[in-house]
């Protein structure tokens, strides 16, 4: 057999891919070999020299070779290829394995043509770009260093940007194991076309600056390494907001991190070397996991074997351990199986290492990334590196045994879901683990987004916790709305009690004449301490306490605009519920928002002429009102919800005909009492039906839902039977109007309510019957009505004896029917009732001091009085005319001269002068004040 020359070496080497001696990296590295000239001997011998092919594999080889190739031409490189500078690229297609080499070396022209090969195609050189210009790239400065390489900033004159290139180290450079990785790291990353990944943008064979190897030009990065802004964080100090936004921000870096690997993964690569100094975090905002010169393709097929590890904590460890022999190819690559980890070899560095990694086995998994990352994620929340020790070996034993502090345990900061998250990542045992590192970010993304963690149990109260952080304005509204609710509150009771400080130092001051004075103003500041401490006790619920307050304030003297302010804010109060809940379509939530109408309703009435006009909600009962009957038209309404409907309804329409009957216009009141009745469809109760008082004490105890159900509806019977008798009064139709008082006394009755305001509602009813008998001339109807109002207010009294508006209802009552026994002759019994009305003027003084109104009718009941007594008991007469004299002309100083004021003056002077001629008394001054009033 002839020796083969040096221009057969090409046809040798195809010869030796087609059948599978070497693999394509060896290939690569034979190729520059043969380009730069720099092979000291034949292809053929070099291969056997080094061990990788047998003699007889080597004959194999050169059979039929000679000076003259196959078909008669010369086989040698293309004048192009032998004069190609060493700094051109390679192409990732010159790394595959292609049985089509051989035939093109040997289908060189028989003219001798000369043929450039290419070891992917086998294309011929008009289908290839031409070859880059030496110089393409002016290397300016090192830009970094690592135990193998160096990373160049440079400058490509043909695209006219830096880039970043990267280089062996001398050294590492005359190891064909080096350069061939070396190789393998270009090739993986620039196959890895990720965001997360820097793109390479040429791979050259060498001999660029004075470099041995192989180097390949990538973009080149700015910023810092997670390392770095790991120092950083730890530098922070631990609760300031800086610290917790940079936290936030590395643990979304971190999720970048997790989707690049996760990609990688899915391209069957395994990284071997995550690690904090190997993840970039650009200026932009961009995160990069760089140095693949690790990474491996995942194989079909692994070997198990013992290592033994050389290495040190802080960088790559590997051994010196002779390279495997396998020469499985990856089809999809073209890469050796066993290119990536080797016999007798651990790669990675120790720290970040997984337990399968650091026992150097060979089979790998995404499992050994994901450990990796979990460690990243333990130095992350804690500052601390979860396998530090002084020594490599005490390291890895820590990392094979997984033995590391549970972050908590570092510090208390660290959220027990992120915890989970680590400690699974964590896991000993691989098939424990996160399946991928996709599932691992999104667990982070999860925690971080407020969502719950798949890997932690939480407790109800963390539930409750993590629902605040993510509903984060609706707890911010509930919040503004209590606070909103306590300033009200305040501010009502301090303005409250600078009005009683103002009126308590006028009283004060105006009432020093006798002891008597003292004694009743004493009694009346303990009432008042009494009423202000009522009022100090807010209710939770905002439209109870602001529409119930602002009722007892109107006795209250100096306290109206407070009422009416309070009426105000009770008002927006109700239609920003209503606004908040009107586009809802629950039941409840709809009735709820009727609700509120229908107290918005309640308030403006009771605003009267101060109630500002809104065109939204300027008809709050008649909006409520067609809700209602279409809430109530729903199937699917329970019959709790459908109760309150109906209740509420009725409170509706007898809001409008209450209305209504107050302007009187007749065609609108009929059209009031047809709409009442067919909103009043609530259950009717006759006199024979026991009322809830006279049900059994075990009743009481097992059923107070339906008690309370039976309250409302029955009040809210009695209300449209009141506005049903104003709305009749107003057409002329007093019969049917006192049928329906009588209808309305008789629901209230039934009900036997000892709460305060349905007792109230019952006297109203009581005392407008009386009136309306009154002015038929049915005296002995009005008297019983009377009799049971007074009876009622009585009770009243024992149990409220501190109200002035129970003491100025029961004196009325008191009047009117002494009015009414006056009428029917019976004057012993009419002085009576006017005495018992003034006793309760009286009390209703000490209760409330200085009402101008109180006193007038405390004026008018002694006049009364006296004109009663002045045939019997003149002197009597006299006494209670001269009270009345003096509290009208105290009321005239102060105030003014109201007509109504000066009426009942001239009345009281014109009997007072009478009187005390006919008992031969001095009468010129009241005469004289007679005639001043005198118009």
């Amino acid at each position: 057999m002839a020796n083969p020359s040096r221009e057969n070496n090409s046809v040798i080497l195809a010869r030796a891919l087609e059948q599978r001696l070497i693999d394509n990296t060896l290939a690569a590295e034979l190729l520059l070999q043969l380009q730069n000239n720099d092979a000291s001997m034949p292809l053929d011998v070099q291969l056997v020299s080094r061990g990788l092919i047998t003699p007889a594999q080597r004959s194999a080889l050169i059979e039929g070779l000679g000076d003259t190739a196959p078909g008669g031409g010369t086989l040698c490189l293309s004048p192009s290829q032998q004069n190609t500078p060493v700094d051109t690229p390679i192409n990732s297609a010159d790394l595959s394995a292609s049985a089509s080499l051989r035939a093109q070396a040997s289908s060189t022209g028989a003219a001798g043509a000369a043929t450039k090969v290419d070891f992917g195609t086998g294309a011929p050189p008009a289908d290839l770009p031409e070859r880059r210009e030496r110089d393409r790239y002016d290397w300016e400065a090192e830009h970094a260093r690592g135990g193998l390489g160096a990373v160049w900033r440079g400058w490509d004159r043909q695209l006219e940007r830096h880039v970043a290139l990267k280089v062996l180290q001398p050294k590492a450079a005359k190891s064909r194991k080096m350069r061939r990785r070396f190789v393998d790291e270009a090739m993986i990353t620039g196959q890895l076309e990720h965001p997360g990944i820097v793109p390479v943008y040429d791979l050259r064979a060498g001999g660029a600056k004075g470099f041995e190897g192989p180097y390949y030009a990538m973009r080149m990065l700015t910023g810092k390494t997670l390392s770095d802004e790991l120092k950083r964080l730890n530098e922070l100090p631990t609760k300031s907001p800086e610290a917790q936004l940079q936290r936030h921000a590395l643990l979304m870096a971190f999720v970048s991190v997790c989707d690049t690997i996760a990609y990688a993964h899915r391209q069957r690569v395994l990284h071997r070397d995550i690690k904090p100094s190997n993840i970039i975090l650009g200026d932009y905002g961009e995160v990069l996991v760089v140095d693949w010169g690790l990474a491996k393709r995942l194989p079909e097929n692994q070997q198990h074997e013992g290592t033994r590890i050389i290495g040190s904590a802080d960088v790559p460890a590997t051994s010196n351990a002779s390279r495997s022999q396998s020469s499985g190819v990856d089809s999809s690559t073209g890469l050796q199986s066993g290119s990536r980890t080797l016999h007798g070899e651990v790669l990675g560095t120790p720290l970040y290492m997984s337990p399968e990694q650091a026992s150097g086995k060979t089979n790998l998994t995404v499992a050994s990334d994901i450990f990796s990352l979990g460690v990243i994620l333990y130095e992350l929340l804690t500052g601390e590196k979860a396998f530090a020790a002084e020594d490599t070996q005490t390291i890895l034993r820590r990392v094979k045994e997984a033995q590391y502090q549970a972050p908590r345990q570092i510090t208390k900061r660290v959220p027990r879901p992120l915890e989970a998250i680590c400690i699974k990542a964590l896991a000993r045992d691989p098939a424990q683990r996160y399946p991928s590192a996709a599932e691992l970010g999104a667990e982070v993304r999860r925690h971080l987004a407020g969502e719950r963690v798949q890997s932690y149990s939480e407790s109800l109260g963390e539930r409750l916790l993590r629902w605040s952080g993510k509903n984060r304005p609706l707890v911010l509204t509930l919040i503004a709305a209590t606070a909103f609710t306590a300033i009200v509150a305040t501010g009502a009771c301090l303005v409250v009690d600078a009005a009683r400080r103002d009126e308590t130092r006028a009283k004060l001051a105006a009432q020093q004449a006798h002891r008597e004075e003292q004694a009743a103003r004493k009694r009346e500041e303990q009432a008042k301490h009494w009423a202000l401490a009522q009022i100090q006790q807010t209710r939770q619920a905002a439209d109870s306490w602001l529409l119930d307050w602002s009722g007892d304030l109107q006795f209250y003297p100096g306290l109206q605009p407070i009422r009416v302010d309070l009426l105000k804010k009770a008002e927006s109060h109700y239609v920003e519920t209503y606004t908040a809940a009107k586009d809802r379509t629950e039941p409840a939530v709809v009735l709820e928002s009727c609700r509120s109408l229908v107290r918005l309703g309640d308030v403006r009435r009771l605003l009267g002429p101060a109630a500002p006009q809104r065109d939204a909600l300027g008809a709050p009962y008649e909006l409520a009102l067609v809700s209602l009957t279409k809430l109530l038209e729903l199937d699917a309404l329970n019959a709790e919800l459908a109760e309150s409907a109906r209740v509420q309804r009725c409170r509706a329409a007898t809001g409008i005909a209450l209305g209504v009957a107050e302007q009187g216009d007749p065609a609108a009141c009929r059209a009031a009492l047809e709409q009442l009745s067919q909103a009043a469809t609530l259950p009717q109760l006759t006199d024979s039906t026991p009322s809830p008082s006279a049900a059994s004490p075990a009743n009481h105890t097992t059923q107070p839902d339906r008690h309370d159900a039976m309250s409302r509806r029955q009040a809210a019977l009695a209300r449209a039977g009141i506005a049903e008798s104003r709305l009749r009064a107003a057409l002329g139709e007093t019969d049917r109007a006192d049928q329906a008082l009588a209808t309305a006394q008789r629901t209230l009755a039934f009900l036997d309510s000892k709460s305060p305001r349905d007792q109230a509602l019952l006297t109203s009813v009581l005392l407008e019957r009386g009136q309306s008998a009154s002015e038929r001339g049915d005296l002995a109807g009005a008297d019983s009505l009377y009799q049971l109002a007074a009876d009622l207010l009585a009770s009243r009294c024992q149990g409220d004896a501190k109200r002035p508006d129970v003491w100025e209802t029961r004196a009325l009552c008191e009047l009117l029917r002494g009015e009414v026994r006056e009428r029917r002759s019976m004057q012993r019994e009419a002085e009576q009732h006017y005495r018992q009305s003034l006793d309760c003027f009286r009390e209703m003084l000490k209760c409330l001091y200085g009402d101008d109104y109180l006193n007038e009718n405390i004026a008018i009941a002694r006049i009364n009085l006296a004109r009663m007594c002045a045939a019997e008991k003149p002197l009597d007469a006299i006494e209670h005319l001269l009270a009345a004299r003096d509290e009208l002309v105290t009321l005239i100083r102060r105030d003014g001269a109201r007509a109504s004021w000066v009426s009942h003056l001239r009345r009281c002077l014109t009997t007072l002068v009478e009187l005390q001629q006919s008992q031969q008394q001095d009468a010129a001054e009241n005469r004289q004040l007679l005639e001043a009033l005198s118009p």
